[in-house]
């Protein structure tokens, strides 16, 4: 337990990963209109809104691929690409001025210049969890065919559940990894304007190096998610006892949703130097300055 604590010696302790986190969240709670930026940084993902795209019968339905959806994809891209590149505090100060935190016409321009890079990025994250999904639940796709082809409905649920449940508990791991992989190469990518697959490396470099430092870093994107969850469950169930509430509870829970990606952006911003990624501040040669002021 106290590997995965950390001491206050060690990389990014646990405390330490939370005192950041409950920084970055008072900094995001200043109202404006960065919160709709928020709204759109990726979250942590366990594939389940995949797993709704699959169908064992051997029907895939990747809906994200369609043209609408990859219009959308640009342009949520450019606005996640810029809310990057403004949350490390200095670049955060800097833009902020007098007002407290960035406007949102900021976080457009910063991301100029990175919208392809970001679209590289979560779509290559998005293909490999999709090829994952494919090999782990097309041998249950066949299993099922079979068991079904035996008339024998109830046995094949079970033994497809035993088949089923630990597939499912490594494809959980794996994107809860995929996740982390993304958060840290988002950043590495703004940072350093990288390339997509030098983004990847540098991040699965960092992962390597220190993995408990990362399992930490990640307990605490954890704790943030779980309790997003129970709070916008808690409106919602406000909304369906007392129906008045209902117009409320949705723009709490929007609001809420933009403050906690804004907080999510800033805390990997922290973490990612924390765990040791490169800045061009480092005065490593090859690394092009991604965090200086976008003109405008």
């Amino acid at each position: 337990m106290s590997r995965f604590t950390g001491t206050p010696d060690e990389r990014w302790s646990l405390r330490t990963a939370l005192d950041e986190l409950i920084e970055s969240a008072r900094r995001a709670a200043q109202p404006g209109w960065i919160w709709v930026a928020g709204l759109l940084y990726p979250s942590l993902s366990l594939g389940g809104e995949m797993l709704q795209d699959f169908n064992l019968d051997g029907d895939f339905k990747y809906q994200r691929l369609a043209l609408g959806t990859l219009i959308a994809l640009v342009f949520f891209s450019r606005i996640i690409a810029g809310l990057t590149r403004l949350s490390p505090t200095a670049v955060w100060d800097r833009v902020s001025g007098d007002r407290g935190h960035p406007g949102l016409r900021d976080c457009w321009r910063a991301g100029r210049g990175l919208t392809a890079s970001v679209v590289g990025m979560r779509l290559s994250i998005e293909l490999l969890r999709f090829g994952v999904l494919m090999l782990m639940f097309l041998p249950a796709g066949f299993v099922w065919g079979v068991l079904d082809g035996l008339s024998a409905q109830g046995p094949a649920a079970i033994l497809l559940a035993l088949f089923a449940l630990p597939a499912l508990a490594a494809l959980a791991v794996y994107n809860l990894l995929l996740s982390l992989l993304l958060q840290l190469a988002l950043h590495s990518l703004v940072h350093n304007r990288r390339g997509v697959a030098s983004a990847l490396q540098h991040a699965w470099s960092i992962l390597r190096h220190d993995p408990w430092a990362a399992s930490r870093a990640l307990a605490a994107e954890i704790v943030l998610s779980i309790t997003t969850l129970a709070v916008l469950a808690g409106f919602g169930l406000a909304a369906v006892v007392f129906l008045p509430l209902a117009i409320p509870a949705v723009v709490a829970g929007v609001c809420l949703t933009g403050i906690v990606g804004v907080t999510r952006a800033g805390y990997w911003a922290r973490a990612y130097r924390a765990l040791g990624g490169l800045s061009p501040e480092d005065g490593v040669p090859g690394l092009e300055d991604g965090l200086r002021p976008a003109s405008r």
